[in-house]
C-alpha cells in the first residue's frame, strides 16, 4: 500500500513540475501552438531573449512592405503588434490572420544602441 501511495504522490510532484514549465517558460507558446491555440502578441514579446520557439498568433494587418520573394507585414491584436516575415505575398491590410511560425530577433546598433526588433518569421 505504501508503495502505491509513494508511486501516486511521485506522479503528482512530475506531473507538478510538467505543468509549472508549460505555464512559466517558452515552452507554453510551442506547446499551445502544437494543439492549435494562438497566444496574444503581448505574450510573445514579453519573451524577448527566446528566439526561434514556435509561436501561434492571431490578428488583423496592418501595414505591408513587399520584399523580393517574401512579405513584410505587421500584424495587431488587442494587446500588441509584431511584424510578421512571410513568403505569402497574397496577404492585404485590414485581413484577419492566425500566423504560425518562429521568434526572431533581428539586431540593429544605432549609434551604440541597440534598435532591435522582435518578428515571428511564418512558416506557412
Amino acid at each position: 500500500m505504501t508503495q502505491r501511495r509513494s508511486l501516486s504522490y511521485l506522479l503528482a510532484v512530475l506531473l507538478g513540475i510538467v505543468l509549472a514549465v508549460l505555464l512559466f517558460t517558452p515552452l507554453r507558446f510551442a506547446a499551445l501552438s502544437w494543439v492549435g491555440i494562438p497566444v496574444s502578441i503581448r505574450s510573445v514579446q514579453q519573451m524577448p531573449f527566446v528566439f526561434s520557439v514556435p509561436v501561434r498568433v492571431s490578428g488583423v494587418v496592418g501595414d505591408r512592405a513587399p520584399l523580393v520573394d517574401a512579405l513584410l507585414y505587421e500584424l495587431q491584436d488587442n494587446t500588441g503588434s509584431i511584424w510578421v516575415l512571410s513568403p505569402d505575398s497574397t496577404v492585404q491590410s485590414g485581413e484577419r490572420r492566425t500566423v504560425q511560425g518562429r521568434l526572431m530577433f533581428e539586431s540593429i546598433v544605432i549609434d551604440g544602441d541597440e534598435q532591435g526588433a522582435v518578428y515571428l518569421l511564418a512558416s506557412e
